[in-house]
């Protein structure tokens, strides 16, 4: 989402929806904390808004962004920072990096 801020070229509105809505509304303060701590950098005007409902989210949307976690945080941990212990520093993604390539076949393993 950082991202965003930063580009002087694209502003507008980000609708956010999850299926926990809790964490929807953690992006969303998350959102708002990054602009207000980074207002002095920030590039572009964005408005952030909540949707309970992802039809209503994606109407009228200009593009979509996805972002996905399977599994849990604490899967992450061995994933991520376990590596990081041995000097292997992992991307955060499922297909980039030193481990990329036993992502997919340990989630059907699991």
């Amino acid at each position: 989402m950082g991202d965003l801020l930063f580009q002087g070229d694209v502003s507008g509105t980000l609708r956010l929806y999850d299926i926990d809505k809790e964490a929807a509304f953690r992006n969303k303060n998350y959102f708002e904390a990054l602009i207000e701590h980074n207002k002095d950098i920030v590039k572009s005007n964005w408005l952030c808004e909540v949707y309970e409902d992802i039809d209503e989210a994606l109407t009228g949307s200009n593009f979509v962004v996805m972002s996905i976690l399977p599994g849990t945080f604490d899967h992450m941990e061995v994933d991520v920072h376990l590596p990081e212990k041995y000097g292997i520093y992992q991307s955060v993604g499922d297909t980039t990096g030193p481990l990329s390539t036993l992502v997919r076949p340990k989630e059907v393993l699991r």
